[in-house]
């Protein structure tokens, strides 16, 4: 695989995380789940959490140039990984729309999500970044 697509598509892995949080976040403000006052803390939470990993591939999405390949196998494990903690971020904020949480619970979950899981997913990003077919 193309190093140049594996990084795009990596990209939009993340971009449309980070959407994905602010829509339901909205979604939850228009419908009266939460008071809008509760949406900047909300956001920074997810910017918290999303810090890690969007450094990775938006630093080397802008920076690194190149046409290298890497392993299909490798790309497929990291893209499933990377959706994978993705869903595993949204969990609380959806049911933050659904009333089942607390807003505090989110930023907890979050906070607790960002503390044990990011450097797993810096590591596998690394790692794919750092590998390339010879």
């Amino acid at each position: 695989m193309i190093f140049f697509a594996a990084k795009t598509k990596l990209s939009w892995v993340f971009g449309i995380g980070l959407l994905s949080h602010f829509i339901v976040y909205l979604l939850s403000i228009v419908f009266n789940k939460v008071h809008f006052s509760e949406f900047l803390p909300l956001m920074l939470s997810a910017l918290k959490v999303y810090a890690i990993p969007g450094a990775f591939v938006f630093s080397i999405k802008l920076f690194e140039k190149g046409n290298r390949k890497v392993k299909s196998s490798i790309f497929w494990i990291i893209f499933l990984v990377s959706v994978l903690w993705n869903c595993i971020l949204l969990y609380d904020p959806v049911l933050l729309f659904f009333k089942k949480v607390q807003v505090e619970d989110v930023q907890e979950y979050q906070r607790t999500i960002a503390e044990y899981s990011s450097f797993l997913i810096g590591g596998f990003l690394s790692y794919f970044f750092s590998a390339s077919e010879r």
